[in-house]
């Protein structure tokens, strides 16, 4: 009688079992050690101090930012209008609210595609006779909010918007940047049909009318006006 040790049928199904496992455990791919997780600390942000007496400024239009996304039936173009100016003045109050003046000068003759996109609309067409107004906006600070952000501060607006022979009033409602080692920031953006300003109704197909909608986005940087 033989050994049990030595029967074919007792050590094949080990010794292929143990092949397998050998030869699974050299094809496995070594583990990849986890990047280890560290914290990253972000600077503080530092608002300004708040003013205690007048202050004036002026647009510096070469940091500023100023687009508008006209939306109609033939799609939507992306313009910007790089000729700008304006004033903003802030005056603090004791005991009430910062009182406040803006004014803001938009020539549309400087109009001019924004992006790589491809155009498809003509804004001209959009804007008719008025392809060489002056947008002037003017206006008083109605109420201001502030929250946890510092230096951050909502400001409304209250005032009329001049276009051609058409003057309209208007809110806008932006943010006050105010941080330390950084201009004046008045950001926002808004969207009006463009119907209420004037703009020539054309047709479609001449049968169609034509529904623009424009939006204005606002990056405006400040810096202190010269001799004030």
């Amino acid at each position: 009688m033989s050994h049990p040790c030595l029967d074919v049928r007792v050590w094949l199904p080990l010794a292929l079992a143990a092949a397998w496992f050998a030869l699974r455990e050299r094809g496995a791919s070594p583990a990849v050690p986890l990047p280890q997780a560290r914290s990253v600390e972000l600077p503080a942000l530092h608002g300004l101090p708040a003013p205690t007496g007048p202050q004036h400024f002026e647009l510096d239009a070469a940091k500023s930012g100023v687009r508008f996304l006209v939306e109609g039936p033939r799609g939507q173009l992306l313009v910007e209008c790089p000729a700008a100016s304006g004033h903003l003045d802030l005056t603090p109050r004791p005991g009430e609210p910062i009182a406040g003046e803006l004014e803001l000068r938009l020539d549309l003759a400087s109009l001019r595609p924004a992006g790589d996109g491809d155009a498809s609309i003509d804004v001209f067409h959009v804007l008719g006779v008025h392809r060489n107004t002056e947008i002037v906006y003017r206006a008083r600070l109605a109420a201001t909010t502030t929250g946890d952000l510092p230096g951050v501060e909502q400001r409304t607006w209250l005032g009329t918007l001049q276009f051609g022979a058409r003057t309209l009033r208007q809110t806008m409602v932006l943010w006050q940047c105010a941080l330390a080692g950084h201009d004046l920031r008045l950001l926002g953006h808004g969207t009006v049909e463009a119907a209420p300003f004037g703009l020539p109704s054309r047709r479609w197909l001449l049968v169609f009318e034509e529904h623009h909608l424009v939006t204005l986005g606002l990056d405006l940087a400040w810096r202190r006006a010269r001799g004030r």
